[in-house]
């Protein structure tokens, strides 16, 4: 199936969308919610926890943060517990994805859910608009998690930072597409991941920048679809470094959701700089 760029613009440019007043938050090793206005409730969760520190753990990896206070200690446990409710594995399916999000305690945050993926974790983050997760800036790039041949991306800002997003290798250029959305309530069916990106019930959102995009016929309990694997350019890449450095300065007060998402990636354990393949092409 051929790209429809009438689409491609519509989803890939920067939108935002409306927010809950009520989002799940981890304390104390516990799920609760709370009614507070957006984002209040992660304020009161990692207010104790802004990254302030940071150690290097060889070559291409960067170190937890580790404030080295009480405050640091209090947020280090809270992000073990989320942790803690894991099965431990990487996913390296779509489906598997989704049998990990189904593990885990409701309501479930996806800064929670990233925490419990195992370290170190393969990161590449990139300041690119071209998705339906775009970037907003250097600051707050889209990240790119590698769970071979998993990919899963998210943002932690923006548009589509309620989003985790899925690219499952079906061939050197091409990926089988998925899609959750967070907070997750309850459990989810198999078909949720790929049935909310179905549009008009013949194609998904994703074939507005994906090409050659035709079912997945080795999923047959749903409609999935397979299109071409994408990544960006790397003019645009932004280092894990730069970062880190974003964490250490991230305002809890000010953007708690996005310091919670920083937090998930840079305080539960090393992180390692990751390449695309280079059969993979770029947007542009």
């Amino acid at each position: 199936m051929a790209s429809h760029p009438e689409l491609c613009f519509k989803s890939c440019r920067v939108q935002k969308s409306p927010r809950t007043t009520s989002t799940p938050y981890l304390q104390g090793g516990a799920f609760a919610r709370s009614a507070a206005r957006p984002g209040a409730i992660w304020r009161a969760a990692l207010s104790v926890g802004v990254i302030s520190a940071c150690s290097q753990a060889g070559d291409g990896a960067v170190g937890p943060a580790n404030r080295g206070d009480s405050s640091g200690a209090v947020l280090a446990e809270q992000l073990a517990d989320c942790a803690a409710a894991s099965p431990q594995d990487s996913p390296r399916s779509i489906l598997e994805a989704v049998a990990q999000v189904n593990a885990l305690p409701k309501p479930l945050t996806l800064p929670c859910f990233i925490a419990t993926l195992p370290r170190p974790l393969a990161v590449q983050a990139s300041q690119s608009v071209f998705s339906a997760q775009p970037a907003l800036g250097r600051r707050s790039p889209r990240m790119f998690i590698f769970s071979d041949p998993l990919l899963m991306t998210i943002v932690p800002d923006g548009s589509g930072s309620h989003l985790l997003e899925f690219g499952q290798r079906h061939s050197e250029t091409s990926s089988i597409k998925g899609e959750l959305e967070f907070p997750v309530l309850g459990a989810l069916r198999d078909e949720d991941a790929f049935e909310r990106l179905i549009y008009m019930d013949r194609f998904t959102t994703c074939s507005a920048c994906h090409a050659g995009e035709v079912p997945a016929e080795d999923i047959a309990f749903t409609k999935a679809f397979v299109s071409q694997a994408l990544r960006p350019a790397s003019s645009e890449r932004v280092g894990l470094a730069e970062m880190l450095a974003e964490a250490r300065a991230c305002n809890v007060e000010a953007e708690p959701e996005r310091c919670a998402m920083l937090q998930a990636v840079f305080g539960a354990g090393d992180v390692v700089d990751h390449d695309f393949p280079d059969s993979v092409a770029t947007f542009y």
